[in-house]
C-alpha cells in the first residue's frame, strides 16, 4: 500500500512520465528492488494507482450521496473541488493529470482511468434527474460542471494561481441554487 500511495503521490506531483521507480521507492521509503517485487513493470504500478483513485472516487460519492437533496450533495461535490484549489494550482487535477498520461501509454490503463470520469458523470447526471431534469439535459448538465472544473484546474495549473478553481466553484454552485428553485 505504500508503494501505491507513494506512486500516487509522485504521480500527481509530477506525473507518470517523470516519476521514476527510484523516486517511488525512495517516496515509499521502501528499497528499489522491493518495487519489483510488488509490481513487475511500472505500468502494474500505475495500474494500481488508478484502481486505488477509482475505488477512493467510488467511496467519496457514495459518502456524498448521503447527504441532502440533490443541490446539496452537488454543492458538496463542487466545494470538495474549490478545497483542493491550492493543490490544484501546484500540481493539477490528480484524475484528469493521471488520465492525461494514461491516455499517451494507450491500451487498457486508458481505458481503466476513463472510469473515474465516467463514474463521477455519471453520478452528476443522477444527481440532475433527482433535480427534475430528463436525461439528456441531466447529461449535458454533468458534462457541463466537469468541464467548467476540469478547465479551472488546468487554468488554475497553468497559472499557478487557484483563483480560477475557487472563482468557478462559486459561479457553479450560483448556477445550481438557481437551477434549484
Amino acid at each position: 500500500m505504500r508503494l501505491i500511495l507513494a506512486a500516487n503521490r509522485l504521480f500527481h506531483r509530477q506525473g507518470y512520465e517523470r516519476s521514476s521507480i527510484a523516486e517511488i521507492a525512495r517516496e515509499a521509503a521502501v528499497p528499489p528492488g522491493n518495487v519489483y517485487y510488488y509490481f513487475k513493470t511500472k505500468e502494474d504500478l500505475v495500474e494500481a494507482v488508478i484502481a486505488r483513485r477509482n475505488a477512493f472516487i467510488a467511496a467519496w460519492l457514495s459518502d456524498i450521496d448521503k447527504s441532502g437533496d440533490p443541490e446539496h450533495r452537488l454543492t458538496r461535490f463542487v466545494d470538495e473541488f474549490e478545497k483542493t484549489s491550492k493543490s490544484r494550482a501546484e500540481h493539477g487535477c490528480p484524475v484528469g493529470g493521471l488520465s492525461h498520461d494514461a491516455n499517451r501509454i494507450g491500451g487498457e490503463l486508458a481505458a481503466q482511468a476513463r472510469v473515474a470520469f465516467q463514474m463521477l458523470l455519471d453520478w452528476l447526471q443522477r444527481q440532475f434527474v433527482f433535480m427534475g431534469d430528463d436525461q439528456e439535459v441531466a447529461q449535458s448538465n454533468a458534462l457541463h460542471l466537469i468541464s467548467v472544473l476540469q478547465g479551472a484546474s488546468l487554468l488554475a495549473h497553468t497559472f499557478s494561481d487557484p483563483a480560477p478553481v475557487e472563482s468557478e466553484a462559486n459561479r457553479l454552485k450560483a448556477w445550481l441554487h438557481a437551477m434549484a428553485r
